[in-house]
């Protein structure tokens, strides 16, 4: 079965995108608390926070209608602070994860 990504960005959290109708387990969100996101322009702390809260809350809601979500907090020790590094760390994850799983003998 063929895994499809989909990453959500802060100011896309809108419940009634057309992706968000069917639930598919093919289909996993991504989604990132990423330093480089906050800090390109000055921001004022309240609001990337009020932004990673509504993140957080999107999470939530996605989850609670059992969509596939990944999310990675700023503080998450394997946030590579990158979406092209979080993304190619997420699939050699879930790659070893598969090969680790599918294995007939244990490989140490």
């Amino acid at each position: 079965m063929s895994k499809t990504l989909r990453l959500i960005l802060g100011d896309q959290l809108n419940s009634n995108h057309s992706w968000f109708k069917t639930i598919d387990d093919s289909v996993t969100y991504v989604m990132m608390e990423i330093r480089s996101e906050t800090d390109y322009a000055n921001h004022h702390i309240q609001k990337v926070v009020g932004i990673f809260a509504a993140m957080q809350e999107f999470k939530n809601e996605l989850l609670s209608k059992n969509h596939n979500v990944i999310y990675v907090y700023l503080n998450d020790n394997d946030n590579l602070e990158s979406f092209e590094k979080n993304i190619q760390n997420l699939i050699l994850s879930k790659i070893l994860l598969i090969l680790n799983t599918n294995c007939p003998m244990n490989i140490e």
